[in-house]
């Protein structure tokens, strides 16, 4: 794969139609798994998301209202999904723990998990970092190292 972060930047909030899109999906190198949800309608309906899933790869985009809105890579495998083998936020790496993201990136502008929830299960220990116009959510496994991470939309 040759997509870097200044293009999954640029490809955020683009459509299907967008060059940067259509640039990020070149540079991806497998082709995808294109789903709907729900799969019931014609796109038209409230909250319908796109799903591109690129399993060999690591990654997933989210669709919404027909744009790029969320962006994920599994830095560690994740129901079907190999390791992001790519580099992300320059020198982040995949064998990072929390500790070294927050002395990298700072104090980050929230956190959470790191409990169980009734009724989503085990909520995975995150940070969120907001920049301009964009947020990275980070997701850290139960020893602490870097499992996912999410670009998205702020």
């Amino acid at each position: 794969m040759t997509a870097n972060w200044d293009d999954f930047l640029s490809a955020l909030d683009k459509g299907e139609v967008a060059n940067e899109f259509a640039n990020l999906l070149s540079k991806i190198a497998e082709p995808a798994l294109v789903s709907d949800f729900p799969d019931e309608g014609d796109g038209a309906i409230a909250g319908k998301t796109k799903y591109f899933q690129f399993f060999r790869s690591g990654i997933e985009f989210a669709l919404e209202e027909k744009k790029l809105k969320n962006i994920n890579f599994y830095i560690q495998p994740h129901e079907g999904y190999e390791s992001f083998e790519g580099k992300l936020l320059g020198n982040l790496a995949g064998n990072q723990d929390d500790a070294a993201v927050i002395q990298i990136f700072g104090v980050p502008a929230r956190q959470g998990g790191g409990k169980m929830d009734q009724l989503l299960g085990y909520i995975y220990p995150w940070v969120k970092y907001e920049k301009d116009w964009y947020a990275v959510r980070m997701e850290f496994a139960e020893n602490h190292l870097l499992r996912k991470v999410s670009l998205m939309l702020k």
